[in-house]
């Protein structure tokens, strides 16, 4: 099995910092106090860089990693020579571009506080999510052929970036300068069902367990990412001889099952348990739900079955 690790890493980090950005931004929206942009009343306090700086560093570590994937390292630019016919093209220009406006929001207030910067850095990030997907549609590899690799990609963003969106969340002040009666940030139901919040936290402290609303969201990412998987194997019994051994190779494969427990099952039921949202709990769920998908992603490259290859590798 060709892991592919360069790829596996770059295709992860990068989906994770884009998934990332566009929960603490809406999480921001509904919190004031805990803008990316600053200018939710927050104080002196907050400071929107430390976790844009973060998610910078992750996605500036994707792209140094997707450099050793190339034969000559130094030859990256010849990439950039086909965006008229290339989705991989049109992929590492979005992606540095995702990047280059990421880096900016974390380093630059003055970029920051524009109304357009969180709107184009998320575009640029999506499309960037989009593209990376459309470039393994081939149909030299029929279990790719399709928009399987598109929607596993944005599932890893939701997935993996609502996991680490939520652990950055927990050491940041969310009440320095803002702190209105009873000494906590009120926020919008968490549900239709009733009150609730989306976070409180005491004056003067940092975010603490994390809300309902979203180990739901949580929750929800990683039950469509699970049964999307299922139906996306169902579908290979169906194809051509090469689907068919592509699934044959990721259901003997020992990864795809240490995914399944690492990736789905364990945050599953980290998250289903009460109180289990403290800090030590928001990086265990960090660290499974990032081995998941780097494990999902190594099988994903992997297992597949090149037309005209009827068995596995």
């Amino acid at each position: 099995m060709e892991l592919e690790l360069p790829l596996v890493f770059f295709t992860v980090f990068t989906q994770m910092a884009v998934g990332g950005f566009i929960f603490l931004w809406w999480l921001g929206n509904r919190v004031p106090v805990l803008s990316l942009t600053g200018t939710g009343g927050s104080g002196a306090g907050h400071r929107p860089e430390r976790p844009l700086l973060v998610l910078a560093g992750v996605q500036g570590l994707a792209l140094v990693l997707s450099l050793f994937h190339l034969g000559q390292p130094l030859a990256a630019y010849r990439a950039l020579a086909h965006l008229d016919t290339s989705w991989l093209s049109r992929e590492v220009v979005l992606t540095s571009m995702f990047f280059a406006s990421l880096a900016a929001c974390a380093l630059l207030e003055g970029y920051r506080r524009l109304t357009a910067a969180p709107w184009l850095t998320a575009l640029l990030g999506v499309l960037a999510v989009v593209a990376s997907g459309l470039v393994y549609m081939l149909p030299a590899r029929p279990a790719w052929n399709n928009l399987w690799p598109v929607f596993s990609f944005g599932m890893t963003a939701w997935v993996g970036g609502m996991a680490l969106g939520a652990f950055l969340l927990q050491g940041m002040p969310v009440t320095a300068g803002y702190q209105p009666a009873g000494g906590t940030v009120p926020v919008a139901a968490a549900s239709e069902g009733g009150p609730g919040t989306l976070l409180t936290a005491p004056a003067g402290g940092e975010a603490g367990p994390l809300p309902n609303a979203i180990r739901q969201l949580l929750l929800a990412g990683l039950a469509v990412s699970l049964g999307a998987t299922i139906l996306y194997l169902s579908t290979l019994t169906g194809g051509g001889p090469e689907a068919r051994a592509t699934l044959g190779n990721i259901i003997s494969a020992p990864l795809f099952w240490l995914r399944v427990v690492l990736g789905w099952l364990l945050p599953g039921l980290l998250l289903l348990r009460p109180r289990t949202d403290n800090r030590s709990k928001a990086v265990l769920l960090l660290v499974l739900v990032v081995l998941g998908e780097l494990l999902g992603r190594a099988v994903f490259y992997g297992t597949v079955v090149p037309m005209g290859i009827n068995q596995g590798f």
